[in-house]
């Protein structure tokens, strides 16, 4: 009954164009439904769910591909074993959706965590500087030194020396407890800014003043403190002081036998203003207001100097 029954449907099936016979078709008599062909890898046999766990025997699920996954191609039992599972929109390397620009190659931040270029640029601050570079870029500030002026240690002028700082050729001794100086002259007006003297080695204490001209030194204008020279070029910054265009007189006094710059031996016909005075103690000013007593002869230039505000 039931060879007949199978060849009879066979038989249909065949006659109808549905059915390969050779292959074997399964009829269970307790609901009367059919398998799809024992082997073989054509069409689906079932239904979408079912192909996701049907196989063939002895080979575990088929479950989709890991997406994240680039050891191989992937592998199948059939065209349509498995649906497909990928999300077009997912992101294989972070696994998030590639719309997302939170980790992603849109973002322009810097991984290092250094600002851009832009924000590298570094800000001069000037501000109270009138010549040279600034402290925060290193870089020259607009206001520079023009000519022969240079800038001051402090960078708050530009500064020009006036009278003889440039090294005269020779160094002489000058003994203690005399003052003396050389007229210069100030083609305009300005601000006296320090008082200086070269000296040819270390030396003896000294100070130094400036004083008005009145067919000598007359009236002192402004004096320094007590300063033990250097070798070299000596600076005395004084308190700023108007000096309008006109005659001056630098002035120097020693505590002891001093070595400063000169003209050389024999070179000594030039102005120069001297009175012998004790060198005060410690502490006390040395120049008279009024200078009186003094003798003008002519003698060796000496190194001194003043510097004024370009």
């Amino acid at each position: 009954m039931h060879h007949h029954s199978v060849l009879s449907l066979s038989l249909a099936l065949s006659l109808a164009g549905c059915f390969d016979p050779g292959s074997t078709l399964v009829v269970t008599e307790e609901n009367g439904s059919t398998g799809g062909p024992s082997s073989g890898s054509g069409g689906p046999t079932g239904s979408p769910a079912d192909a996701s766990t049907s196989t063939s025997p002895g080979s575990g699920p088929t479950t989709a591909p890991n997406p994240e996954s680039t050891s191989g191609p992937e592998s199948s039992t059939g065209p349509d074993s498995s649906p497909d599972t990928t999300d077009d929109s997912a992101d294989p390397t972070t696994g998030g959706d590639s719309d997302d620009t939170s980790g992603g190659a849109d973002d322009t931040s810097s991984s290092s965590g250094q600002p851009d270029s832009d924000s590298d640029a570094c800000v001069q601050d000037c501000a109270g500087i009138a010549c040279g570079v600034d402290p925060v870029c290193n870089l020259e500030c607009p206001e520079q030194c023009s000519g022969s002026a240079e800038c001051a240690e402090d960078q708050t002028y530009c500064g020009i020396r006036l009278g003889y700082p440039d090294f005269l050729g020779s160094d002489g001794e000058v003994v203690g407890d005399i003052m003396f100086g050389h007229r210069v002259t100030v083609p305009f007006g300005t601000t006296l800014k320090a008082i200086g003297v070269l000296a040819g080695g270390a030396g003896a204490e000294v100070q130094m003043a400036v004083y008005t001209d009145v067919g000598g030194p007359q009236t002192r204008l402004r004096q320094t403190g007590e300063v033990v020279l250097a070798s070299g070029s000596n600076e005395i910054a004084v308190p700023d002081t108007d000096l309008p265009a006109g005659d001056y007189w630098i002035m120097l006094h020693t505590e002891g036998l001093t070595l400063l710059g000169r003209t050389l031996p024999g070179d000594n016909d030039y102005e120069f203003a001297y009175v012998f005075a004790t060198y005060p103690p410690d502490g006390s000013e040395s120049f008279p207001l009024t200078m009186t007593g003094d003798q003008i002869v002519a003698d060796h230039r000496y190194n001194l100097f003043i510097v004024v505000e370009d």
